[in-house]
């Protein structure tokens, strides 16, 4: 807000924002901001994601599929790509990379299985549910993983 008479330094905002894929939460109010022409504005841009098909999502990622359609993804899946962990597939024991942080289901430990399905292109061929494998855990930024 322009009332606001907390300040920040607009390089750091801008790090941070650069950090998420264009945009960040604002550190006083958490509303998503962005960094344009030098100046921190309200990013408003929400929608279907292209990957976890989730909405209404912020999104931070935007181009063109190799068919030429539009993609447009979420600030999770931005997330999900750049860390890229692999993880263990319940129904078949398969294991697969997720664009998709789903280590963020797995409130009840890193050995037990997340609560919220994903689908298998393994062997199980539908919505199972997930763990990171152990060799990644190590992997998980530690600001991000749950409580357990």
């Amino acid at each position: 807000t322009t009332e606001s008479t907390t300040r920040f330094c607009l390089e750091c905002l801008r790090m941070n924002c650069e950090h998420g894929g264009g945009v960040a939460r604002c550190p006083r109010c958490r509303a998503w901001i962005s960094v344009e022409d030098e100046e921190v504005v309200a990013h408003d841009g929400t929608g279907r994601c292209s990957i976890c098909m989730q909405e209404p999502r912020v999104l931070v990622a935007r181009g063109r599929a190799p068919d030429g359609g539009s993609v447009a993804i979420c600030d999770a899946c931005w997330l999900g790509n750049q860390i890229a962990l692999r993880y263990e597939c319940q129904g078949c024991g398969g294991v697969q990379r997720i664009p998709h942080p789903m280590w963020r289901y797995q409130t009840d430990g890193p050995e037990a299985f997340g609560h919220t399905p994903w689908a298998c292109h393994v062997r199980c061929g539908t919505y199972t549910r997930w763990r990171v494998i152990p060799e990644d855990v190590a992997r998980v930024p530690h600001g991000d993983a749950p409580e357990s």
